[in-house]
Order: structure tokens, then C-alpha cells, then sequence
């Protein structure tokens, strides 16, 4: 299972990995809807509703799977598998590849992470979250880093 980027990156950024993998495993892979297009109604796309989403896609493949993840949803990824082996849920996964992606952003802090650290949430929340406009479903949204963006072709 290849958990996609998030954040603006969708899932034909994997193209290349898929291809590869094909012609050895069955590939699935996961992919989100953007929020713009999301209504209200459809729930809060929250931490813990992602980490959910992940159990509920390996619990579909089952037992004996294995994990790759990509960038933003690598902390969502090593949690979902906590969770499971926690659990002893069966279709915990067999393995798990992290790839990318800030597990501990202390350790070698990027200019990004120094960012985040310097200023305060409300600094954040004031200057990089949108609020979706009335003309797509997702009205009144809250969104980082935008609405407007859609997947690459």
C-alpha cells in the first residue's frame, strides 16, 4: 500500500513508483479528495480521521501488507500501525517504509521547521489557512495551503 502525499501533492506523483512495483506486488494506493470540494457535512478530514482512514484501507487489503508512505502522511502512517499492532489488529502490516517524511523534526531542523518554531499558532492560523470561497462545496472550509489547486494531469 503507497500512502500518497498530502498537502496540495496528490497521488500521480507516485506514478513512477507504481510502475515499478506492478510487475512484483499488488499495489494499492491512497489518495484524497481536496478539501474545496469537501462539504462541511463530510466531517473535520482531522489527524485522527486520517489515521482511521489508513487502518480501514489495510483492514480492506488484509493481513500480510505492507506500507510506504510519502512525506506529510508518514507520522500518520507510523501511528496507524501503532495503533494496530497495539491492538493486535490482524492486518497490522508486515512492514513500514517511511519516506520523506519529518518523524521528529528537532532532529536536523530544515528552514521549515525553524519557521514553525518561531512564531506563534495564531501567527499561522492569521497568514497561511483559507477559508474556502461559496463557490465550490467545501464553503467555509478551513485549508492549508490553498483551494484552488488541483491535480496534476
Amino acid at each position: 500500500m503507497l500512502v500518497a502525499p498530502l498537502s496540495g501533492h496528490f497521488a500521480t506523483l507516485l506514478r513512477n513508483t507504481v510502475k515499478t512495483l506492478l510487475p512484483e506486488h499488488d499495489v494499492y494506493v491512497t489518495d484524497w479528495h481536496n478539501a474545496r470540494d469537501a462539504p462541511l457535512s463530510a466531517g473535520r478530514f482531522g489527524f485522527d480521521d486520517y489515521v482511521e482512514h489508513l487502518i480501514k484501507f489495510l483492514e480492506v487489503i488484509g493481513p500480510g501488507a505492507h506500507i510506504v508512505a510519502v512525506c506529510q502522511p508518514c507520522v500518520a502512517t507510523l501511528v496507524a500501525a501503532a495503533v494496530m499492532a497495539q491492538t493486535g489488529n490482524p492486518a497490522q502490516p508486515r512492514s513500514m517504509t517511511l519516506m520523506a517524511g519529518p518523524i521528529d523534526c528537532r532532529v536536523n531542523p530544515t528552514k521549515v521547521n525553524e519557521l514553525a518554531t518561531s512564531k506563534p499558532m495564531s501567527w499561522f492560523e492569521q497568514n497561511l489557512i483559507a477559508t474556502v470561497p461559496l463557490r465550490y462545496p467545501g464553503a467555509f472550509r478551513k485549508v492549508y495551503p490553498g483551494f484552488v489547486r488541483s491535480p496534476p494531469s
